[in-house]
């Protein structure tokens, strides 16, 4: 499975389980390239929660926003040493 993957493309994906279709919401794409999914926690639950916060901030509707670069910069940071080191 590519990691990807369009809004569009998971919901007509026979391989996808209904139960991860049924859950992503229109909500869950990015704010920035139209119909690609930034949640995907909900398409790869494995990915680690840091990472998927980071992700989260560029969705269409963001719980918060990066004010600087050095935010993202500082969160990612830390999702390396906490999640691949």
């Amino acid at each position: 499975m590519k990691f990807t993957l369009l809004y569009q493309q998971v919901m007509q994906r026979s391989d996808i389980p209904s139960s991860i279709r049924d859950n992503l919401v229109p909500e869950d794409a990015s704010a920035f390239f139209e119909y690609r999914i930034m949640n995907i926690k909900k398409l790869y639950p494995y990915i680690s929660d840091r990472l998927s916060d980071i992700l989260l901030h560029f969705t269409v509707k963001p719980k918060a926003y990066y004010s600087s670069v050095n935010e993202l910069i500082s969160d990612y940071k830390e999702m390396l040493a906490a999640d691949f080191s």
